[in-house]
């Protein structure tokens, strides 16, 4: 178990960490996740096969049961069905062919309208209006694009984050029925990276 942690760490930073036999009790167990996790790569080719919307549900519940700031929970995750949609997003993509045979896309985005609503409902003047609330949205994003890209691995389905979406944020938030990233920034939906989520094709 723990000679496959060391291979994956020495193949992709050229050396591991001093790990012995005697670490295997503080692993709890956990090595072979290490390295399933140290050893997954980004998908860019896939089956022909939908993902059942189920498990897409499952999988988004936890990937937005990561930490936020504050508990805040500042992000949203929209999952892209409508073929019309993925049609436009894929032409806003043009770099990223592999988005067309992806069976689902998801849109991770920040989202500080809560935390704004929570000042509202206590009719409190919002204190943060500056760089915060565009920083720490974005950032809970992020962490729940970074769970969601685990949690589908373990779960033996390949993944890919694109980001180039972003440069053409005001059309997919028309495009979703999202707030307009320039209006506010806790409106921004930003990062706004399609995550084809699919089953793996090296069948792992």
């Amino acid at each position: 178990m723990l000679d496959r942690l060391l291979t994956v760490l020495k193949a992709r930073f050229g050396s591991a960490p001093a790990l012995t036999e005697a670490h295997l009790k503080d692993m709890k167990g956990g090595v072979d996740v290490l390295a399933d996790m140290a050893n997954r790569r980004v998908m860019r080719r896939y089956l022909d096969k939908p993902v059942d919307p189920v498990l897409l549900d499952t999988l988004c519940a936890v990937a937005l049961s990561a930490p936020s700031k504050s508990d805040l929970q500042q992000a949203d995750i929209v999952v892209v069905t409508d073929k019309a949609q993925r049609a436009v997003l894929d032409e806003l993509a043009p770099g990223n062919p592999w988005m067309k045979a992806a069976p689902a896309i998801l849109v991770f985005c920040g989202n500080n309208r809560r935390q704004r609503l929570a000042f509202d409902w206590r009719s409190r003047p919002y204190v943060n209006d500056h760089l915060d609330p565009f920083f720490n949205a974005s950032v809970d994003a992020a962490i729940v694009l970074a769970t969601f890209v685990a949690a589908a691995d373990r779960v033996g389905l390949g993944t890919c984050p694109i980001s180039t979406l972003r440069n053409n944020a005001g059309k997919v938030s028309d495009l979703l029925g999202l707030p307009n990233p320039s209006a506010l920034i806790p409106s921004i939906p930003v990062p706004h990276i399609p995550l084809p989520s699919i089953p793996n094709p090296f069948g792992r």
